[in-house]
């Protein structure tokens, strides 16, 4: 009887374990991505001021959604970020805080990102005064991240798994004691069985709702880079960059704020890299004319 005990009691514990196991976890692994490097930047005199990122919500949707996982009892609702906002929550990232004083070490534009509040309008950009005859500024035209995780299936995997655990295992037992009883031994058998079945399902369960869960992301992002000559009132460029982004994360990047981060950091760094290399093109383009 002893032994019995024990046995349920190893049970439950296992089943416990896959539960916990099948739920979210969360993303720490972040993902390296080569920083471009500028080689081509003529000199160190700056011809642009650099005004930051003009984030719009007249150009950016700025209403979140839900997106649901299943669940063993209902499901889960998560709240996704709007694109306003995730554009908002990208250029916060530290690649994209630094563009500014990356393109002013490097002698391309000078960093006026924190002294400028404007509402970056070409009309606007008549009254500035700057240190510079050219002014450039990014508009954030799309900003777009999908994301789609396993965590539904690892929570169903996960509840079926204990259920036909906690129920194999104590009629294995169960029909182990009594197999050799004179009335109750063809019981004893149907139960062994039956909870042996049940039990080799319950671990076949257990191998998806184990494996860890993975998040898949589809970013879709579009950058305007303005260049305005305020001797002339005139804008003399308009360059759009585009990036696309498709990779996978270990964790959800639902479970929590560092997930996120990591995410957006990611995502930055892709941006990061190919606006670097607008601006070089640009800067040799303006020293050129």
């Amino acid at each position: 009887m002893k032994k019995s005990i024990r046995s349920i009691f190893l049970l439950l514990l296992f089943s416990f374990i896959v539960f916990l196991n099948s739920c979210a976890t969360a993303i720490t692994t972040a993902k390296a991505v080569i920083p471009y490097e500028l080689t081509n930047t003529l000199g160190t005199s700056c011809n642009m001021d650099f005004i930051g990122y003009k984030i719009d919500s007249n150009i950016l949707s700025s209403s979140s959604s839900a997106k649901s996982s299943a669940r063993i009892w209902g499901t889960e609702i998560d709240t996704v970020m709007s694109e306003f906002d995730q554009a908002k929550a990208i250029a916060n990232t530290e690649s994209l805080k630094k563009l500014g004083y990356i393109l002013e070490n490097h002698g391309i534009a000078l960093d006026k990102s924190s002294n400028y509040f404007g509402i970056y309008s070409l009309q606007e950009m008549e009254l500035y005064k700057g240190e510079n005859r050219y002014v450039t500024f990014i508009e954030v035209a799309q900003n777009k991240l999908n994301y789609d995780d396993n965590k539904g299936s690892k929570n169903i995997w996960g509840g079926f798994a204990g259920g036909f655990l906690a129920g194999g295992v104590p009629f294995t037992i169960l029909g182990a004691s009594w197999k050799d009883d004179e009335y109750l031994g063809d019981l004893g058998n149907i139960y062994m069985k039956f909870g042996i079945g049940a039990s080799a399902i319950g671990l076949l369960c257990a191998i998806p709702a184990l494996l860890p869960t993975k998040t898949k992301i589809d970013f879709n992002g579009l950058y305007n880079i303005y260049l305005y000559d305020t001797t002339t009132k005139q804008l003399i460029r308009k360059d759009s960059v585009s990036v696309k982004v498709k990779d996978e994360f270990t964790g959800s990047y639902t479970y929590d704020d560092s997930s996120k981060l990591i995410v957006q950091d990611y995502i930055s760094r892709h941006i990061y890299n190919e606006i670097m290399k607008k601006y070089s093109e640009l800067n040799i383009w303006l020293k050129s004319r």
